[in-house]
């Protein structure tokens, strides 16, 4: 799923709401909408803004078991296209996702617990969900975690990892690559001279298709 070109319902923080809008699924304007016996699925219904067909389509999709359906019911009620806005659910719906490995529902359950919109703010948890959805390979949620590391943000500072998580957003992420340079390369460089054992950042079990598996995100601490 792609970026939604809503505007951005949800901020983290400023500097990292700077990155776009929560919602990951795309929102592209026809000239009209299909008939609505003409879907194939939701997400064809929302791309043609069509948000009653879109529940409807999805809310079957997510009960035979779509993670991709979960997060895009989770748009709905977080961008209130089906009425007044319902960040709570749209949460649940996101972490329901998350759960099942959908890295861009895990970034947007981070930026909930990082902006205290629809879950209570959380910048450990925050921080946790960033790593999940980083490492499963999203760059908005490396260069939102490398800020964490960067200003001691849910997580120990530490100029190395900030340094990582920068570098590997930075192909996709412009303000990851500035970030990146503004790093004193003497700092980051004596951050990974003296690194004790690392301190777990969150856990969390994720259903994969063949089974259950446990993830760990961790950080190191300087000596």
């Amino acid at each position: 799923m792609k970026k939604t070109d809503q505007p951005a319902s949800l901020g983290a923080k400023m500097s990292r709401a700077t990155l776009g809008p929560v919602g990951l699924v795309c929102l592209v304007t026809f000239s009209g909408p299909l008939a609505a016996q003409d879907y194939a699925n939701g997400q064809q219904a929302y791309e043609q803004r069509d948000w009653t067909a879109a529940q409807r389509l999805w809310e079957a999709e997510a009960a035979a078991g779509s993670a991709e359906a979960r997060l895009g019911l989770g748009n709905l009620y977080d961008f209130g296209l089906l009425g007044a806005r319902d960040p709570e659910r749209a949460f649940d719906l996101y972490l329901s996702a998350a759960e099942d490995d959908l890295p861009e529902a895990a970034f947007n359950v981070a930026v909930m617990y990082d902006s205290g919109v629809g879950a209570p703010q959380d910048l450990e948890q925050a921080a946790a969900w960033y790593s999940f959805a980083a490492i499963g390979g999203h760059g908005r949620s490396a260069y939102n975690l490398g800020q964490l590391f960067d200003n001691g943000e849910g997580v120990q500072e530490n100029s190395a990892l900030a340094a990582y998580w920068y570098d590997i957003a930075s192909p996709s992420i412009p303000s990851a690559r500035g970030a990146l340079a503004e790093l004193s390369p003497s700092t980051a460089a004596e951050a990974t001279t003296e690194l004790s054992a690392p301190q777990a950042v969150g856990a969390h079990r994720f259903t994969l298709p063949d089974g259950i598996e446990v993830r760990f995100a961790w950080q190191a601490l300087n000596g």
